[in-house]
């Protein structure tokens, strides 16, 4: 439940905590996703292009690697484009434990980059 900037995204059980929820900021294409729990925005660690990078919550300070474009893939899922790289939100290694870090990778097909908007 960090509230600090550079606090890692990860991918964890639904407990109803406040960290869990997330917010679409649309200012118009593309949107931010900010936080309920910090009050960040996800960003891309040093505003990386590369494969891998770490995606993590930062205060918005308005660069490009802090805004989203999402894709309908027609089936209740999206596809989450950072504006900065033109990569994927995505979770390490396709894993689906606990504790899996988020990342951006290239499109690769797999399902760790396809991700349920649900309005709560």
């Amino acid at each position: 439940m960090s509230t600090a900037d550079g606090g890692r995204a990860l991918q964890w059980t639904d407990s109803g905590t406040a960290d869990h929820d997330w917010e679409l900021i649309d200012d118009g294409e593309p949107v931010r996703i900010r936080n309920a729990n910090s009050g960040t925005v996800l960003g891309v660690r040093d505003m990386s292009t590369a494969d891998d990078a770490s995606v993590l919550q930062w205060a918005g300070n308005g660069t490009a690697d802090h805004l989203w474009t999402l894709l309908d893939q027609g089936d209740s899922t999206h596809k989450i484009r950072n504006v900065h790289s033109g990569k994927l939100l995505a979770v390490a290694g396709d894993s689906s434990a606990v504790g899996a870090f988020a990342i951006q990778t290239s499109d690769d097909g797999t399902a760790d980059s396809r991700w349920r908007i649900e309005t709560v």
